[in-house]
């Protein structure tokens, strides 16, 4: 989703809640997996603190297969 969304994020509206307490416990299991890059990470990281989010409905059934490909 980062490398699809990055382009496309969008603000988070005012009935959105960030949990700071959430967002560091994704981070932590990020940061301790072998196929995540500190890079995706301190891209997360950037889009929290600009208050933007990407959306799950950039990732279609079309970009599912070819990544799996």
């Amino acid at each position: 989703m980062i490398k699809q969304g990055s382009l496309n994020a969008y603000p988070i509206n005012s009935q959105q809640n960030k949990n700071n307490i959430i967002l560091e416990k994704i981070l932590g299991e990020l940061k301790k997996a072998e196929d995540v890059k500190a890079s995706m990470v301190d891209r997360i990281e950037q889009l929290w603190n600009e208050d933007l989010r990407l959306p799950q409905e950039l990732i279609t059934y079309e970009v599912l297969i070819n990544k799996s490909s």
